[in-house]
């Protein structure tokens, strides 16, 4: 029983698995078969859609891809387009678009009274989806004339053409007709004239007597009729066969032709994204070249500011440097002045300091209190138990007092510790005089003795210094203003 003849489209995808995953998710498709490389590479995937089937393979370095161009190498056109039957256009067209296809032509009559639409898919090719079948009548056609279309029918076997012979209705087509007839008719012919031929000579050798001259004439001018007809059989068979190789090396033509403006145009493609790409990167170098410009103008502006910079820093620089030297001579002048001074100022200080002891010596025997009259204040009195042993006697002397001094800084205020914080403040160093801080203790017991506020008399005697009154004067006024207030 002899295998049902198919048609099945071939495609090609730069990665097959993906395509055919989006085939199925776009158009319905289910994957009926696959074949695989031992490095898991796919070499092709077959899928179905009702009883269609198209079989999707990967772009590989084989024969046949150097026979064929990709969509996108010539612009996006196609050399054909899959129509597939459908049983309803919205939905699948909905469902096309939902997966990302590209959609051509709209859904729309196709004015036979159905619908259709056509889109792209991820790699440009076109696919034709409508509720329209076509098919091939099933009345017998001849191998010479074109099959008619039945809108509803499978197809029926046409006879095959001779090999590389395309079909081309017209002069030509009947003329190759005519020939073949003619070539028919002489075979037969010239087999039968033959076996004629034979017969008749065989009669003729054994009634060679009988036979007359006219008879011999008569068979002399069949032979060479039948000669002649074999010459115009051959004649029309070497015609035949070359109009045949002619058609052959035309078709054969034709398509290296096609294959070359395939090329070509994949070519021309190629180069006009060059020469985009060569566009774009000559604008992108333009740009590049204006900006490197503005950068350079802008650094030498730069450049020019920094000079000038430089140069007015430098002037100032020789300006200071000439301050400076300026300064240093003045300096020098002011250093020797002050040496000046300074040995004035020691020697001055040398008069003071023997001045100053002087003024002590003064101060000290101007102050000098007298011992004072009257009983001596008892030991156990409260400004005595704040002051023996408690208070150093003066500047570095001990703790330990004289009855004297003790009644010199007691007496007048012998139940009260006010006259012990007053002289131990004094001995502290806490009371400027006018000279420094370190006191003559007798000088003390005159400012502090018999005192019935500590604070008081030492304010006192603060303010009196510090409004230009010697000490001598700031005592004696503290004193007075002592005894008034009690």
């Amino acid at each position: 029983m002899a295998r049902a003849m198919s048609i099945t489209p071939v495609l090609r995808y730069r990665d097959a698995d993906a395509a055919a995953r989006w085939l199925c998710e776009a158009f319905g498709f289910q994957e009926h078969d696959r074949a695989q490389e031992l490095d898991g590479h796919v070499r092709y995937v077959s899928l179905r859609l009702g009883d269609s089937t198209v079989l999707v393979r990967s772009i590989a370095k084989l024969l046949l891809d150097d026979l064929m161009v990709q969509p996108e190498a010539i612009g996006g056109a196609n050399t054909q387009v899959c129509y597939l039957t459908v049983p309803e256009v919205a939905s699948h067209h909905a469902r096309a678009v939902g997966a990302g296809a590209k959609i051509e032509l709209e859904p729309q009559d196709d004015g036979l009274g159905g619908q259709f639409y056509t889109c792209r898919d991820p790699d440009g090719h076109l696919w034709s989806f409508g509720t329209r079948t076509y098919g091939i009548a099933h009345e017998a056609v001849s191998a010479f004339e074109p099959a008619q279309l039945s809108p509803s029918h499978p197809s029926t076997p046409i006879a095959p053409l001779q090999r590389d012979v395309a079909y081309k209705p017209g002069r030509r087509d009947r003329l190759l007709r005519d020939i073949a007839i003619a070539a028919a008719t002489a075979a037969v012919a010239v087999a039968g004239a033959w076996a004629f031929y034979d017969s008749s000579a065989r009669s003729a050798s054994k009634e060679a007597a009988a036979t007359s001259v006219a008879a011999a004439a008569r068979l002399e001018d069949t032979v060479k009729q039948l000669a002649d007809e074999r010459s115009r059989r051959l004649a029309a068979e070497a015609a035949s066969g070359e109009a045949a190789t002619k058609s052959a090396e035309e078709s054969k033509a034709a398509a290296q032709l096609r294959q070359a403006m395939q090329r070509a145009s994949a070519e021309l493609a190629g180069l006009r994204r060059e020469k985009d790409e060569a566009v774009r990167a000559l604008e992108a170098a333009n740009a590049l070249s204006e900006q490197r410009q503005l950068v350079e103008d802008r650094a030498a502006a730069e450049v020019a500011a920094a000079k000038m910079q430089i140069a007015e820093a430098a002037s100032k620089l020789d300006q200071l440097a000439s301050k400076e030297a300026e300064a240093r001579a003045q300096l020098e002048k002011e250093r020797q002045t002050h040496l000046m001074d300074k040995e004035d100022l020691r020697e001055a200080k040398s008069a003071l300091l023997a001045a100053n002891g002087k003024i002590e010596e003064l101060r000290v025997g101007q102050l000098e209190p007298m011992v004072p009259d009257g009983e001596p204040v008892a030991a156990n009195a409260p400004c005595a138990l704040a002051v023996q042993g408690k208070i150093a006697s003066s500047h570095k002397g001990p703790n330990t007092w004289t009855i004297t001094n003790l009644s010199r800084l007691c007496r007048g205020a012998e139940a009260s510790a006010e006259p012990a914080k007053c002289f131990e403040e004094i001995m502290r160093g806490k009371v400027e005089w006018g000279g420094g801080t370190v006191w003559v203790a007798s000088n003390a017991l005159v400012l502090c003795g018999g005192t019935q506020s500590a604070r008081r008399t030492l304010d006192c005697f603060k303010r009196a210094v510090s409004s230009s009154q010697t000490w001598q004067v700031a005592i004696r006024q503290c004193r007075a203003k002592q005894e008034r207030t009690g």
